[in-house]
């Protein structure tokens, strides 16, 4: 009987023995991968961390990758492991300001078909362009070590010069009031190897009466690497309101409004969300037939006023106001010419923009009048000012 007792004891012994070590010699032939700290530039470091995925008692999936995934099998130095790494795979986790993706390892040997799957989270640290690097990998199997290296997007999560407005240090942006499609900017992606989605356009102004909302609707618009891509802004000009909420915004150099653009963008393959504000200062460009307006009616009232104040209203005719047009419309075609050339144009001891309407009516107001309604106008403008003045000053509490 005891010798019965000890035969089963035996024997489940060994089955207990065989139940441990079993797991152990199968976990012994499974790969463990890490990959090395990647350093880029003098500012950018990103760590990863490797797990294997959990699908339930086995990491190891059957079937070689689909067609569209050759592209992305590497081998180790040693030929010994064959490594798939997918950037359709990569993700971003903006939570953590981190991104992972999935890896696959097999053998390269025909008798072991079995890929091994694993979830890598890549972890950047520093300020650096997002770009496509080389980033060395390590398999180990017992004491026997292989390497190699795999073509990887690399993410930063702060970076946020990759997307720029060109042109920024130049004039305000010209608008035509009378422009269907609204105002356009030039954006660059300065990436040198990676697409950037612009997923998001939102536009606000300063001026609300200048301007018609247009509702926004998804956008997918693809900057490709290094290269320029026109934006249309979802806002219209609205032409009396923008013409006249800002009729005495008269310097060149003045913007007479501001346009907030909140970009929402991502780098391709699996960039993070990025979100970035872009102030685009505005002037409105009458159209020529507006302008053409503002010079004819400034130079019919100079016209008329020269004459009143001369004590002349009998040489009011046709042909003098005939006249008076010509000469203001010639007036305003060599000023806005000097204008383009950059060349100041001072009217009534102001410097004003020819190409608006009301510096185009002051002008031909002024050439048509002459010297008696350009002092006329001068001593009234002195007159407002010191009455404004002595005004103020007489206010309660104004020293």
């Amino acid at each position: 009987m005891f010798s019965k007792i000890r035969r089963a004891f035996r024997r489940g012994t060994g089955l207990l023995w065989l139940s441990i070590s079993l797991p152990s010699a199968m976990l012994a032939q499974t790969p463990i991968l890490t990959f090395d700290t990647l350093t880029i530039g003098n500012a950018g470091q990103v760590s990863f961390t490797a797990f294997l995925a959990d699908r339930g008692a086995s990491s190891a999936v059957a079937g070689e990758p689909v067609a569209g995934e050759q592209r992305y099998l590497y081998r180790t130095d040693d030929n010994r492991f064959v490594i798939s790494v997918n950037p359709d795979t990569i993700s971003s986790a903006p939570r953590y300001k981190a991104f992972t993706f999935e890896v696959k390892v097999r053998n390269s040997a025909p008798s072991d078909a079995a890929w091994h799957v694993y979830e890598v989270r890549a972890d950047p640290i520093g300020k650096f362009p997002d770009v496509l690097a080389n980033v060395g990998f390590r398999l180990r199997v017992g004491k026997s070590e292989s390497a190699g290296f795999i073509r990887l997007p690399i993410h930063s999560a702060v970076f946020d010069a990759d997307l720029v407005r060109k042109n920024v240090d130049l004039e305000p942006l010209q608008v035509k009031v009378s422009d269907p499609h609204g105002p356009e900017i030039v954006l660059q992606n300065v990436l040198e190897n990676l697409d950037i989605h612009i997923t998001k356009v939102e536009v606000k102004s300063g001026c609300h009466d200048c301007w018609d909302e247009v509702i926004a609707s998804p956008v997918d618009i693809l900057a490709r690497p290094s290269a320029k891509v026109n934006l249309l802004l979802n806002t219209r000009p609205k032409p009396l309101g923008a013409l006249l909420s800002t009729a005495f915004l008269l310097k060149k150099e003045t913007p007479q409004d501001v346009l907030f653009v909140t970009l929402g963008y991502n780098v391709d393959q699996g960039g993070m969300p990025k979100e970035k504000q872009i102030n685009v200062p505005i002037r409105f460009t009458p159209s020529i037939w507006q302008l053409a307006m503002a010079v004819i009616v400034g130079g019919i009232v100079g016209a008329i006023l020269k004459c009143l104040l001369n004590n002349d209203a009998g040489k009011i005719t046709w042909k003098l106001l005939g006249q008076a047009v010509l000469l203001a419309l010639v007036a305003e075609s060599l000023a806005v010419m000097a204008a383009s050339f950059d060349s100041k144009v001072i009217i009534l001891n102001f410097d004003m923009d020819p190409r608006q309407a009301v510096p185009a009516l002051t002008l031909a107001f002024v050439i048509t009048g002459g010297p008696t309604v350009t002092k006329w106008a001068l001593r009234t403008i002195q007159e407002i000012w010191t009455d404004a003045a002595t005004n103020h000053a007489a206010e309660p509490g104004v020293e």
